[in-house]
């Protein structure tokens, strides 16, 4: 059961029809009603792709990340570009302002109701990805998981972000400031103008790509967290661990 709406229904329907079932409760995001349902007793089984926090010793839970399709990585393209992959465009005056502040890139921002329209399948999505120098990710609040964020250093690509968006998310292990991507919130805009600059120039780039793939593959490791969800599926319904 992915959102908390289904976590009762589904166990109540276990306990009616199939007492010897498991209800395995799925967390993309970070739900807000969760540490409530935990203490009601209403979790008995969590898979939560999100930040680790704390949880009782008697709760069966697993953290993990998300699987997606894994590309090869490849080189930064000659041509600079700067591209979104956010629905609706998060804060489109910031988006706007150094678009007109850096001319000489090329800037897309694709999703739905996006200047750029929607990209159609998950291999067009990496192919605009890989064309590009950084990737735009401007999105208040972050989220649970980050799909976007995600891709983003899967590909071997550097992200332009406000990271206070995200140092408590999932996808904070992946940034490292001047090293991974560039923080808004560091600097000014002209001083942010002039860094991006800075970081296009090819060796610097290259480096930057090279780092966010890097700290992808150090983070994210798709076999060891099979194995302790295979672990975590194993376990009978309450028990402790």
């Amino acid at each position: 059961a992915s959102v908390p709406q289904h976590w009762t229904t589904y166990k109540r329907l276990r306990d009616q029809h199939k007492p010897q079932a498991k209800v395995i409760c799925q967390m993309g995001n970070m739900f807000n009603e969760v540490q409530d349902m935990i203490k009601e007793g209403v979790v008995e089984a969590l898979m939560a792709s999100t930040i680790p926090f704390p949880v009782p010793s008697s709760l069966n839970v697993v953290f993990y990340h998300q699987e997606m399709p894994m590309i090869n990585y490849a080189p930064p393209p000659v041509k600079k570009a700067i591209k979104s992959f956010v629905h609706l465009l998060p804060e489109p005056e910031i988006y706007e302002q150094y678009k007109k502040a850096l001319p000489e890139f090329e800037w897309k921002a694709y999703g739905a109701m996006c200047p750029d329209g929607v990209l159609n399948g998950i291999r067009t999505v990496y192919k605009e990805m890989q064309e590009s120098s950084f990737i735009w990710n401007v999105k208040p609040r972050g989220d649970g998981y980050g799909w976007n964020w995600h891709s983003a250093f899967m590909c071997g690509r550097p992200v332009i972000t406000n990271f206070s968006d995200y140092e408590d998310k999932l996808g904070g292990l992946l940034f490292q400031h001047g090293v991974t991507g560039i923080d808004l919130e560091e600097a000014s805009l002209e001083k942010n103008v002039q860094r991006i600059r800075e970081l296009s120039q090819p060796e610097q780039m290259q480096s930057l790509c090279l780092n966010a793939r890097t700290r992808f593959e150090s983070v994210v490791n798709y076999d060891k967290e099979a194995e302790e969800i295979r672990e975590f599926i194993s376990k009978k319904s309450g028990e402790v661990k």
